[in-house]
Formats: C-alpha cells, structure tokens, sequence
C-alpha cells in the first residue's frame, strides 16, 4: 500500500520507514493498527518459535492486510540449527505462510556461522517457492557474517545491518566491506544500551549519531530503515529525531541516496 520509492510518512525522506510489531502490550494486529500512520512498514517479530508457530487469527487477524502498511518478517532468534539447514528452511517458511496474507516483501534472518549449513537452508528456502532475493542476512554476536560472504556471493540474499550490534560487538569493517555495502537493504537502529537493550534515538551519543548518519548514507534509497525499538516513549523519541536528520540532511552536505547502490 505504501510507495515503492521512499516514505510516504515523511517528507523527502528517501528510505520506507519500519517499526517492530511489538510497541505496545497488545497482539501483533492491535501493533500494526496503531503503527499504521507513524511509519510506512511494519516489522513482523516472529522472534520465538515455538510461541509463533502458535499463533492464529487473534494474533494475526485477516484486516492487517488492509492496513496502510507494508510488511517484512523477523524470523525467530532460536530457530533450530543443530537440526540443520533444511529442517529450519521448513520451519521457516510454516512461520512465513502464517502471515503470507500480509505479503511480506523480506524475511530477515539470523544466520548460522557453518557457510554449508546456511547454503542448505538457502537451497531449501527457494525450493518452497521463496527468492534468494527475499531473504536477507543480519549481522549478529558471534557472526559479523565474514565468514559467510563466499556463501553469500552464491546467492541473491541481501544484508540488513544492525548498528547496535555493530557497536556491541566491535563489527565495524563491515563500514567498508565492498560486498556489504553492494548488498545493504536494510538498518535496524536504535541506540545500544548494553547486553541486548535497544533504546531510542535519543539516547545515541555524539560520535554514535555521526556513526548512524554515515551508514544511512550507504543505504539505497527505496529500501528500509526499521527503528527498533519496543516501546512507543522509546519510538515517538526515535521518530522525532529521525525526521529531524532527514530536514537537515542537505545542510549536512551529506550524500543523496540512489537507488542503484553505493558502489553503482
């Protein structure tokens, strides 16, 4: 529903602008209904498996695909690698039919370290009829995804980068990783709080929001920012600042996003 090139909820911005389907204490339609209007995309957090594979109409009641919003899906944090690559792509896409109504456009995915068992997962992936394109891949502890691009060159996933887990963990070549940067499609941001606490935009530092601002800048224009954050203090804040980046982003000098990639 909503435009295909930049936000339709802020002005000049040149990026859609997501949020996660758990803002408020509600189920999963109840966030996306009161999303709708605050940002052009909503995050499906499907972060726990078991508890998703549960979910029914109540949760995921057939009206959100009337909503003014498009969709992409979170994949589960604990999806079951030790079953390997094959038995997750399955379980993967039970979770991805759940919401088919919404026709989400990506499925971010935490990734294996074990290259062979992501390329399983992968094959698997687009045999149930999903495209590589589809997919992307997310920075995370203990995969800053170096090992996985001769992987990742085989295929048309693209890469969502995670600034807090840039900063966390120390990941930051992946700044300047040529590959990264060819692949980069969407920025989960939000400022690090410690161990794994997502704070509003805020909260950044200084020397954080410069950070933030170059890595926008690599971000082709028409693909996804997602401020993930799980509160509406923490999102009102973070959309606030947000939009005061766009209105100042040409008093910046900083560069104007394409739409053909940073390094096209």
């Amino acid at each position: 529903m909503c435009s295909s090139q930049g936000s339709s909820v802020l002005a000049s911005c040149p990026w859609k602008i997501a949020a996660p389907s758990f803002i408020w204490p509600c189920r999963v339609g109840q966030n996306c209904r009161r999303l709708q209007g605050l940002v052009d995309e909503a995050a499906l957090v499907f972060f726990q498996t078991r508890g998703c594979l549960e979910y029914n109409a109540h949760d995921l009641p057939p009206w959100m695909a009337e909503l003014d919003l498009s969709y992409h899906m979170h994949l589960p944090l604990d999806l079951p690698w030790e079953a390997g690559g094959e038995a997750v792509a399955d379980t993967a896409a039970v979770l991805a039919d759940k919401a088919a109504f919404c026709r989400p456009k990506r499925f971010v995915l935490h990734p294996p370290q074990d290259p062979e068992t992501f390329l399983c997962f992968h094959r698997r992936w687009c045999s149930l009829g999903f495209s590589s394109h589809s997919l992307l891949v997310e920075n995370i502890e203990g995969n800053d995804l170096g090992g996985l691009i001769p992987a990742l060159a085989e295929t048309d996933c693209r890469i969502c980068l995670d600034y807090g887990h840039v900063s966390a963990f120390g990941q930051w070549a992946l700044f300047r990783d040529e590959f990264v940067r060819s692949r980069l499609a969407m920025l989960h941001l939000y400022a690090p709080a410690g161990g794994h606490r997502h704070r509003g935009l805020t909260m950044l530092s200084t020397q954080e929001q410069r950070h933030i601002l170059d890595l926008l800048s690599l971000l082709p224009a028409g693909e996804t920012v997602v401020l993930e954050v799980f509160s509406w203090p923490d999102l009102q804040a973070s959309l606030d600042i947000f939009a005061s980046w766009i209105r100042n982003w040409g008093s910046a000098n900083r560069p104007a996003p394409n739409g053909n990639g940073p390094d096209e």
